[in-house]
């Protein structure tokens, strides 16, 4: 039996003997036996909710119950969840959280379960991450509800027993490139197609996610912006061949923002529309830079990039590696 499940058992009653003295007649033993059942609770609106249907329940394992959280995300009427923000959850759930509980039964996942896996990320993930990833469990156990919409099994989760690191901050490790540096990332880089990835990440600051979601039937030549469709080994080697520490591709974002606030004249509201930061005061909230799209465009290209893309580049044809003095398709910075 699962923890968090109640064992479904017969329970006898004495009511009266079945001869002598004090039997009783057929109406009289239905209604102790009513009375009984009553007194029980077993039979009441509380009992089923708690009980019964848990126990129907009982059966969703976490990762059938997580399948079933995403979708609804993904697809719920009220502001459905972009890919950029979904991508990273399903990541940390097929990499990190389904191998370690996803086929434990969702009434068993509890404080102790997490601390196990809480154990097991601090092993290999950042403390932010191991973080983020706890929350990612915390919402698939919430998902679960009644005809009510109350949470099936309600956990109070104790960070302190589960060992929940802390961020420190200022301790936290934000690596991000130079211009010089990154200029150099995009020369070594050998192939086309992450080329380009990164030197659009660098020169847009857009996630890892929202770059992997651009369709390409929304890029036009002529266009001041691209629409977005808002639906990951290579840099390490190149990293190491410029003696350059490991980094995630987030890195190209910091870059971007790093850029723009302290090295051009792009008034604030502009770099922030261009990042995707959320607005923090009714200032932010009554600008309406979005609806400038031709003095982005203008600003855009006063800003630049804050790189070099390379005039030439490496590519592999049939008689081996070498230079091709074609430039590399130009890279419009972020309208």
């Amino acid at each position: 039996m699962s923890q968090g499940q109640e064992k479904r058992q017969r329970v006898w009653e004495k009511i009266c003997p079945s001869s002598g003295p004090g039997k009783l007649s057929a109406s009289e033993r239905e209604r102790k036996a009513k009375e009984f059942i009553a007194a029980s609770g077993v039979d009441t609106e509380g009992y089923f909710n708690n009980v019964v249907k848990q126990t129907n329940h009982s059966g969703v394992t976490f990762r059938g119950q997580a399948e079933t959280w995403l979708e609804s995300m993904r697809n719920r009427d009220s502001e459905p969840l972009a890919p950029s923000t979904l991508a990273p959850w399903s990541y940390a759930l097929d990499k990190w959280i389904n191998p370690n509980i996803g086929d434990m039964p969702l009434a068993s996942v509890k404080n102790t379960a997490m601390k196990d896996l809480v154990a097991k990320m601090k092993a290999g993930l950042p403390p932010k991450s191991v973080i983020n990833y706890a929350q990612i469990v915390k919402m698939v156990v919430a998902s679960a509800i009644n005809e009510e919409g109350e949470q099936l099994y309600p956990q109070k989760w104790n960070h302190k027993f589960i060992g929940m690191p802390v961020v420190n901050k200022k301790k936290q490790n934000t690596p991000s490139f130079t211009g010089e540096v990154l200029t150099a990332v995009l020369v070594a880089t050998e192939e086309k197609k992450y080329r380009v990835l990164f030197a659009l990440c660098a020169s847009t600051g857009l996630r890892f996610g929202e770059a992997l979601g651009i369709d390409i039937k929304n890029i036009s030549p002529t266009a001041p912006q691209s629409r977005l469709s808002r639906k990951h080994g290579v840099r390490h080697p190149v990293l190491k061949k410029l003696a350059q520490p490991k980094c995630g591709i987030h890195a190209f974002r910091r870059f971007r923002n790093t850029y723009l606030r302290n090295k051009t004249l792009t008034p604030p509201g502009i770099y922030k529309f261009w990042m995707g930061h959320a607005g923090e005061g009714m200032s932010d909230l009554y600008d309406k830079i979005k609806n400038e799209t031709m003095f982005r465009k203008q600003m855009a290209e006063k800003a630049g990039l804050g790189f070099e893309l390379p005039s030439k580049i490496f590519v592999i044809g049939r008689n081996g590696r070498k230079l091709e003095n074609s430039p590399l398709e130009k890279v419009a910075a972020t309208a």
